[in-house]
């Protein structure tokens, strides 16, 4: 017998929107072409003016040159015009927070269906600096000598030993980035004496003086402890944190405490106050901003003006409620996508767990040993490829013999899809629906789904009723895609800290614990989130919590029981549970300490529920609409292929839009498609001229892409002044009920 949806939803939702209404776009491209003079008179908006600035000072300046008739040459004021629409497009259908360009606020379940958007720019936003300059600014200060001398220094929080030896994690920037290196050194009684009396953060003068002996010099000493320092052994605390109060807060709250450092608090202080000025406004004029970049070269360190300012907007609707009927289609679309989504294990998780059996067995083994790629396991397993040789990384060996056989597994959903999908061909409709019919014989199964989860939907308007879209559903946590709006909403930080709190009550047993760790600085800009949880698990980062809430990986063990890995605190005798309360892509080039932890929130879970085309999206050049009742699974896409876009490149003339009608009637593409590029979408209107230059040069050099369906052409609840409407995602968090 099915089991019912062990799941009820949270009080709140979090509706995000573009800056501009849809009818904008719509307007803007309602002719043949869109004019230079249309696109120019776009560029009197201050709102529009800021935005683009936010998002690429030097487009900005490209664009102010090319208004002002500064530009001459033919290509270079096509590819600016080009841009410039393409981020104009982006404001008005891109519900995706950045920047200026979108933003999102908290909504409450209600009686009654009701969001109307107050004129946008009485947003409130939030504006900090961009964790790039965080980087550079942090190094001058922690190798200022003066301030040097009055910091307290810790442990590396990577740092573990090996027998006699000593093995960390070292950061060195290489053209502003984190390039991170394992480094192994000779212990000494002399270091481990150190580290012991850094545990809890120690001047450096005091770590020298406990040195000092008939043997060694107040001098020598010194040079010992700074060569610590120097190499990473030893942090201080000024060391980057993506947890708690930001960088200026933290940064001003350490150097109030040091003797000299009076200018560099009144100047970070004036950096303050005027971020907070500009945050009164939208539509700032970017003087506002050369004026306080020229405020920031006082302190005198290099910095790249593109990476300076990072800013979230906060939509102030007049109204944002929905009723809660709208969430019961919504749990019969979730009920339908578990039982049509597979079983899927983390091979990663799988892999490792089946070396460690190998290897360790039974014992329990300290997490930092496990994880070394030299001496334990590593991870992901087998992914450690050492070094690279400089004089062969260029080379490129021919592809001979490496090409595999594909192999292809039919399940019964491609059987069902396949069957539509010929339904559809011969009633000639872009549209399937899924029946209770076609399901018989799944069920639905929830033990393989974590404590709290998302689903990301997108209302618009149907022919009889207005429809949810769905774009994703899972996640390890529900709070994860809120995570970095909260320290500029206090409304969003207690949902997610409500969302944090319903997990921890599910798992009283365990510690629930952030991951805090800055794999690259601009990487922090998504990182950086409030100190969510009771215990904090630091990793080249720092910790905001008392000592006795860090859980260092030092004190943390791994172990695996009755088929689970099993992490433990040593110092707590709990399991722990890591958490990673943000949107990072984490998966991407990371050590083998983060990758894993943040792999663990998904152990013995679904990544998501979904409708996987399978061999389908692979084989067929047009996947239809799917429909469950009112709910819309999966959009209609068309694969095109270069070779039948090839001679469409060309066009170039109002005339030329004829072939690109032909095309269309011949593929049934409708005139308004959202070109698909990863999780980017360019909305295009195919029978203007420009926007269809857009996507030309968009597709330059693609041999093949994915154009999908927008929906969004008829007004939706999302409303404006007027007869506006706007572009919609809502995220609808859920959370287990206890059995």
């Amino acid at each position: 017998m099915e089991q019912k949806l062990p799941y009820l939803n949270f009080d709140n939702y979090v509706l995000r929107m573009p800056l501009l209404p849809v009818d904008h776009f719509l307007k803007l491209t309602a002719g043949k072409e869109v004019s230079d003079e249309n696109i120019k008179k776009q560029f009197e908006n201050p709102v529009v003016k800021e935005a683009v600035f936010l998002a690429s000072p030097v487009l900005y300046r490209e664009i102010e040159k090319w208004v002002s008739g500064n530009s001459k040459d033919p290509k270079e004021i096509q590819k600016i015009r080009l841009s410039f629409l393409k981020y104009l497009t982006r404001m008005a259908s891109r519900s995706t927070p950045f920047g200026l360009f979108a933003g999102c606020g908290l909504g409450t379940f209600a009686e009654e269906n009701a969001i109307r958007n107050a004129d946008y720019t009485q947003n409130k936003r939030h504006t900090r600096l961009d964790m790039n300059f965080v980087g550079a600014l942090n190094q001058s200060f922690t190798t200022n000598p003066s301030i040097r001398e009055q910091l307290r220094y810790y442990p590396n929080s990577s740092l573990y030993f090996i027998g006699d030896h000593i093995r960390y994690v070292e950061c060195l920037y290489k053209n502003g980035n984190r390039i991170h290196h394992l480094i192994e050194i000779e212990g000494s009684d002399y270091i481990r004496d150190c580290l012991k009396q850094a545990q809890t953060g120690v001047l450096k003068s005091v770590l020298a003086e406990a040195l000092v002996s008939d043997e060694i010099t107040e001098a020598e000493a010194t040079e010992f402890i700074d060569e610590l320092i120097d190499n990473q052994i030893l942090v201080s605390e000024m060391e980057l944190s993506v947890s708690g109060t930001e960088f200026i807060g933290q940064t001003l709250n350490i150097l109030k405490k040091i003797k000299g450092a009076e200018t560099l608090v009144s100047l970070l202080e004036e950096v303050a106050a005027k971020i907070d000025a500009l945050d009164h406004t939208l539509g700032n004029d970017p003087e506002r901003y050369h004026d306080l970049i020229e405020t920031l070269r006082r302190f005198e360190i290099p910095f790249d003006e593109k990476f300076i300012f990072q800013t979230d907007m906060f939509l102030n609707a007049s109204r944002n409620v929905l009723a809660q009927e709208v969430t019961v289609p919504l749990k019969k679309a979730i009920t339908v996508l578990n039982r049509i989504t597979p079983k899927n294990e983390n091979q990663q998780l799988q892999q490792f767990m089946e070396k460690f059996r190998q290897r360790y067995e039974d014992r329990e083994v300290p997490l930092s040993l496990v994880l070394d790629n030299e001496l334990g396991i590593g991870y992901p397993v087998n992914n450690y490829k050492g070094g690279i040789n400089t004089l062969l990384h260029n080379i490129r060996v021919p592809n001979v013999g490496t090409q595999k056989r594909k192999e292809v597994r039919w399940t019964a959903l491609d059987s069902i899809l396949y069957r539509k999908m010929q339904e559809a061909r011969e009633n000639k409709s872009a549209v399937i629906r899924i029946e209770e019919a076609d399901l018989k014989g799944t069920e639905a199964g929830w033990d393989d789904l974590p404590d709290t989860f998302s689903v990301v939907a997108e209302v618009v308007k149907g022919e009889k009723e207005e429809q949810l879209v769905i774009r994703s559903v899972g996640g390890s946590g529900a709070a994860n895609l809120m995570g970095r709006f909260c320290l500029g909403d206090p409304e969003m930080d207690k949902h997610a800290r409500t969302i944090i709190r319903a997990e921890e009550e599910l798992n009283p047993d365990k510690l629930v614990s952030e991951i805090i760790h800055l794999p690259e600085n601009r990487v922090g800009n998504v990182l950086m989130r409030p100190d969510f949880r009771q215990f904090e698990i630091p990793y080249l980062a720092t910790s905001g919590k008392p000592t006795e809430n860090q859980l260092p990986i030092t004190d943390l063990y791994v172990s695996v029981k009755s088929g689970r890995i099993v992490v433990r605190s040593r110092k707590h005798n709990k399991e722990v549970l890591p958490r990673l309360t943000n949107a990072h892509n984490y998966s991407h080039n990371s050590l083998p300490v983060y990758h894993f932890l943040c792999d663990l929130q998904a152990q013995g879970k679904r990544g998501g529920l979904y409708l996987n085309w399978g061999v389908h999206r692979d084989e067929s050049n047009f996947l239809p609409r799917v429909e469950y009742e009112n709910v819309i699974l999966s959009k209609a896409k068309w694969k095109v292929l270069g070779n039948e876009f090839e001679k469409l490149k060309t066009i170039d003339t109002i005339s030329g839009l004829a072939d690109v009608t032909q095309w269309r009637d011949e593929r049934k593409i409708p005139q308004y498609v959202f070109l698909v590029e990863g999780d980017n979408k360019l909305l295009l209107n195919l029978e203007n001229l420009t926007s269809f230059q857009m996507l030309v040069s968009a597709v330059a050099k693609k041999s093949v892409f994915e154009l999908e369906e927008f929906l969004g052409t008829d007004a939706t609840l999302v409303g404006g002044n007027e007869t506006e409407y706007f572009a919609n995602e809502f995220i609808f968090s859920f959370f287990k009920t206890r059995s």
